[in-house]
């Protein structure tokens, strides 16, 4: 089996990219605290940063190659949405299937179990071949009293 060199994703225009090497994460941080003088303010700020370069990590360690996501305010009312690319790779000898990676993608960090409504599926990419799609929505832990519903 071959592995892809590169892929191309299109991200809409009002999409941002994410900096998976935290610099650009670091430079916003120092950005922001240069604006505000209220203590009670700047450790909110650094608290919010914390949790952003934590999900960051964990993001690299699990093989994240891409991240992108948009925050955007309609009349209808606010749309958050985002989307990883992932790299995975399997020892040798495992064949690498569907079931196997849905099971390996773990379970919502609020609730301890898989997402109800997980779908795992296939789909095919030119000139890399098919690939699996996972979605579903997970409630995901962001403070140590905030759970927010991702889907």
């Amino acid at each position: 089996m071959s592995t892809a060199q590169r892929f191309l994703l299109d991200v809409p225009d009002l999409w941002g990219e994410v900096d998976m090497s935290g610099g650009a994460m670091a430079a916003a941080r120092a950005e922001a605290l240069s604006r505000i003088d209220d203590p009670v303010a700047r450790a909110q700020v650094n608290d919010m940063f914390r949790q952003g370069r934590d999900l960051l990590r964990s993001a690299r360690n699990h093989g994240a190659l891409l991240s992108a996501g948009t925050v955007t305010q309609y009349d209808e009312g606010l749309f958050m949405a985002y989307a990883m690319v992932f790299a995975v790779s399997t020892p040798d000898g495992v064949e690498l299937t569907l079931p196997l990676i849905s099971a390996q993608m773990g379970v919502a960090s609020a609730s301890g179990k898989a997402p109800k409504d997980r779908a795992v599926t296939s789909v095919r990419i030119p000139e890399v071949g098919t690939v699996a799609r996972v979605t579903g929505t997970e409630v995901t832990r962001v403070t140590a009293d905030i759970d927010v519903e991702l889907p």
